[in-house]
């Protein structure tokens, strides 16, 4: 399976030079009530992205241009109503009232109105709690406990929302499998799975993009999904060469394969996640190092001066633990296709990662495996 994820990850990567250009456009039409306000479209890829902003005038709209490939997009009237699409090479035609919106165009844009309704009818059938601050309720400081009518009603809203949840869910699954030759589906891949993910997600992961087509394969949320692999348990590092607060450079390769084991950590300042599990990486440093245990810390605070990393550092105590990297650019990201942090991997002397998401005490547990209590 490994080496034909890896051929098809090769064609995805060519697949985007094999496409004929797009020439795309989308044209709207609202009360004139509207004229004169802005209408913005977004690519819908790894993240949304703003591509142009136009003006209503005599109740219409107008957007064109030329893409290399099809490309999930939303269009924002007046900066609220996002109607989802696909730019291709059948126009998109709206016709907004004020209220609500048709859609039409290709068979891609035909599927993303499906996803938009799914999403309407998902968001009508939740249900909210009257419980002011339920999730957890406190008051004055204090949390305090629930009244049984009130927990009659958590747990009528709580199971109702999963049964909404798994519907949706469901719902998405299908519309994903219709469409594994374009990139809606690769969207909605995107939706459920995020690269690495526990063991029987890879293996669905996996079957997903054996059968899944060339349109599919190129798009950027697969692509990440691709370079994901090189988080996985079984897999040799990849080398990666950042700097240090003093602008020395280091390859991960410097301290990888020299009979150690070393934890690679990715994290930010502004990351609450990554720095609830400092503490854990510090206690493992302190109790295994002299064993044999090294920490490749890298940030990706992007701060002029690094300011915010630097001081993140000496707060948290680990400036001078194991080795700090700085890393503006996201290049690691990018190289293990890293959807969010905090992201770790731990590396055995043979250079293969034999973990990965450390948590809590996972690292703890990990290192107790190979090291000793």
């Amino acid at each position: 399976m490994k080496k034909n994820l890896f051929i098809l990850s090769v064609v995805a990567a060519l697949a985007a030079c094999e496409n004929p250009q797009v020439n795309y456009s989308v044209r709207g039409t609202v009360p004139d009530s509207l004229n004169g306000k802005q209408v913005q479209l977004y690519a819908c890829q790894v993240k949304d992205s703003l591509m142009s902003t136009t003006t209503v005038a005599d109740g219409r709209f107008e957007f064109s241009g030329i893409l290399p490939n099809p490309v999930v997009a939303r269009v924002a009237i007046e900066g609220e109503s996002r109607l989802s699409c696909v730019l291709d090479k059948e126009p998109v035609v709206v016709n907004y009232d004020g209220r609500q919106a048709q859609v039409t165009g290709s068979h891609r844009t035909e599927a993303m109105v499906a996803y938009d309704a799914f999403g309407a009818e998902c968001n009508k059938n939740i249900k909210r709690t009257k419980i002011p601050n339920a999730f957890p309720m406190l008051l004055s400081g204090q949390i305090r406990e629930y009244t049984e009518e009130e927990k009659r009603e958590l747990k009528e809203v709580q199971e109702n929302n999963r049964k909404v949840s798994a519907l949706y869910d469901s719902q998405l699954t299908a519309l994903m499998k219709q469409n594994l030759d374009n990139v809606v589906g690769a969207y909605l891949f995107g939706y459920f799975y995020k690269g690495n993910g526990v063991e029987e997600d890879i293996t669905v992961q996996d079957s997903i993009l054996s059968v899944a087509g060339k349109e599919f394969l190129a798009t950027p949320i697969v692509q990440r999904c691709l370079k994901a692999q090189n988080q996985r348990v079984g897999h040799t590092y990849s080398d990666i060469e950042l700097p240090d607060k003093d602008g020395k450079l280091h390859k991960l390769s410097d301290y990888v394969g020299e009979g150690r084991y070393v934890l690679l950590d990715v994290w930010a300042s502004w990351c609450v996640g990554c720095r609830m599990e400092t503490p854990n990486v510090i206690e493992a440093y302190k109790k295994y190092h002299d064993r044999g245990f090294d920490v490749v810390m890298v940030s990706i605070d992007v701060d002029e001066g690094n300011s915010k990393w630097l001081k993140a550092m000496e707060k948290d105590s680990i400036t001078d633990m194991g080795l700090q990297l700085i890393d503006r650019d996201s290049k690691i990201r990018k190289v293990y296709g890293i959807a969010s942090i905090p992201c770790s991997m731990l590396i055995g002397p043979d250079g293969k990662i034999i973990a990965n998401n450390l948590r809590n005490n996972d690292l703890e547990e990990n290192l107790s495996k190979h090291l000793g209590e």
